[in-house]
């Protein structure tokens, strides 16, 4: 299959999953709020948190998820024992691409 075809169907079915899942959280949240509000009398608190939550969810999840393929392909944020990786001095002459 086409390199760049497969990015697009890869990033595409993200797109699409996380606006099912926002849209079915923000629902929830909008319907818990409700029954919250309308349970203890508290009447816009429960709908604003309910809604709050359902947006946390949902950008937690494409957080995970997007870290999750650029790992499949190879793309890491750093190097793998977490530290920052530092410039080489102009001191020493050499230069990244020359080693």
């Amino acid at each position: 299959m086409n390199r760049g075809l497969s990015d697009w169907t890869r990033y595409g079915t993200i797109g699409f999953s996380w606006v099912f899942l926002t849209a079915v959280l923000l629902y929830a949240g909008y319907r818990g709020g409700q029954w919250l509000d309308a349970r203890w009398g508290t009447e816009p608190v429960g709908l604003v948190l309910g809604l709050v939550a359902a947006v946390a969810l949902s950008l937690t999840t494409l957080i995970q998820e997007l870290r999750a393929v650029s790992t499949a392909m190879g793309i890491n944020a750093g190097p793998q024992d977490g530290r920052e990786e530092e410039p080489p001095s102009p001191k020493s002459g050499r230069h990244p691409g020359n080693e």
